[in-house]
């Protein structure tokens, strides 16, 4: 403890706390690019505007889940390199997410 308050208070941080940072701020990010997509999709109208945002929609969402198994793979790693499991973090569930930002706007 005392080693990291020392590089926390000189501006550095472990590696794989940094990993753990980066890996959390990529998430937020691409959950929320779907969820102002999602947002933009709800609030088309028109046939021609429902058409065109259901397919930027499709797009969001296959882009989202190549997003999220790339961090996956990121957690896979950054779980093999932590010191203790009780740092792991837990894969991201896809779908789960996808169903929340869904449901989130109803």
């Amino acid at each position: 403890r005392l080693t990291y308050r020392l590089l926390k208070e000189n501006g550095y941080t472990l590696p794989w706390i940094e990993t753990r940072r980066n890996i959390e701020l990529d998430f937020e990010r691409v959950a929320k690019l779907l969820q102002q997509n999602w947002d933009w999709r709800q609030k088309a109208t028109g046939h021609r505007g429902l058409m065109h945002a259901e397919r930027e929609w499709q797009r969001a969402l296959q882009t989202f889940r190549d997003e999220i198994s790339s961090l996956n793979q990121r957690i896979r790693n950054y779980n093999l390199e932590i010191p203790s499991n009780q740092f792991h973090r837990r894969q991201i569930n896809v779908d789960q997410e996808i169903n929340q930002i869904i449901n989130s706007s109803d």
